[in-house]
């Protein structure tokens, strides 16, 4: 059985009781860097800490600590290729040291988000691999990190910017794997809604298909 984890925060959960007809439209693949536990508590305190200030959306709030990789969706339930080929790409890396440097904002045009910088060029060639074995077209701008907040109205971030060095994390931790996450699209009625994320496999780097082949 899989791990249901709420990403994002707040995912709805469909609750079936009662409720009208529902059919799948798409599976969604998510592929991701998990940091190490003491980086997730971490973060998780900084959301804290920014909650208390300002006050953040449950979503911010509770949503676990990633690296996004790649994401894309799939008309057909497609776990074991998905799997597989997330294997053999992890495969071509070895693992790697992941520096988490500052703080740092995305400006847009009403809101902020406050995000950790992480550094490491395997990063980018892991994504770059990731996209080429699944025939994604690569992002226009592609800025590993962290997020701790999005979506802060402009107001509210000027409350926090004296304060701005509080957030500014400075930590690292190995990364040994790729995380698998799926969720189904559904429609119901004339609504289409998500499920939770669940992890379905942890693909390892270099799980040995490196070696026999040399």
């Amino acid at each position: 059985m899989g791990i249901q984890l709420k990403l994002f925060g707040f995912e709805p959960i469909l609750n079936v009781i009662n409720a009208e007809p529902v059919s799948v439209l798409s599976y969604e693949y998510f592929l991701l860097i998990t940091p190490s536990a003491g980086i997730k508590q971490q973060i998780k305190d900084l959301k804290g800490k920014l909650n208390e200030r300002i006050g953040i959306s449950k979503e911010n709030l509770n949503s676990v600590p990633h690296i996004s990789l790649a994401l894309f969706r799939e008309k057909s339930n497609r776990d074991n290729y998905i799997i597989e080929k997330a294997k053999e790409a992890a495969a071509a890396f070895n693992d790697f040291e992941i520096l988490i440097n500052g703080a740092r904002t995305f400006d847009h045009t009403y809101t902020r988000d406050l995000v950790l910088n992480v550094e490491s060029i395997e990063i980018k060639k892991l994504q770059k691999t990731l996209l080429h074995t699944f025939n994604l077209k690569a992002p226009e701008k592609f800025i590993p990190h962290i997020n701790i907040a999005k979506g802060i109205t402009k107001n509210k971030f000027g409350q926090i910017e004296t304060a701005f060095h509080e957030f500014d994390l400075r930590d690292g931790f190995i990364c040994s794997s790729i995380t698998i996450l799926k969720r189904e699209i559904v429609i119901s009625g004339k609504q289409s809604k998500s499920s939770v994320y669940t992890k379905i496999y942890e693909a390892p780097l270099d799980n040995g298909i490196r070696q026999k082949s040399a």
